[in-house]
């Protein structure tokens, strides 16, 4: 499920994905899950993108991966792909998410972090998606 988080904040976005990702760990069996995430932090658009700048996007993901970095009993920073800036472009994290899910298998964990101005896409039967 994808949810507009941007209008609660840094830490709004923080709490959010760490309420996600400890509803999931306690929905699955986690002694046999593997964990796994994606995380993306766009402080810097294209000026023909249209909005500015931000501060601190890209710090949000990575203090992400360093906060879950810390329960070594489940992350592994193999299984933790970032995507910054430039890299984070809608093509690459789409193609990433269908790699994933197709990858991933019954018991698995997967969270995913998203900090910047967000977007809509159409989902399924044309349904507006908020990210």
């Amino acid at each position: 499920m994808i949810t507009r988080i941007s209008r609660f904040g840094r830490w709004g976005r923080t709490l959010v994905t760490a309420g996600l990702m400890l509803a999931a760990t306690t929905v699955f069996n986690t002694a046999q899950a593997a964990y796994h995430a994606l995380l993306v932090g766009i402080d810097h658009y294209s000026p023909a993108y249209g909005p500015g700048t931000l501060p601190s996007c890209v710090n949000d993901a990575n203090g992400f991966r360093t906060k879950i970095l810390g329960d070594t009993t489940r992350w592994s920073s193999t299984r933790i792909h970032t995507k910054v800036d430039s890299a984070a472009t809608e093509a690459a994290i789409k193609s990433y998410l269908q790699a994933k899910s197709a990858a991933l298998v019954a018991g698995d964990v997967f969270v995913y972090f998203h900090s910047s101005h967000g977007g809509t896409l159409l989902g399924p039967g044309h349904i507006p998606l908020h990210v």
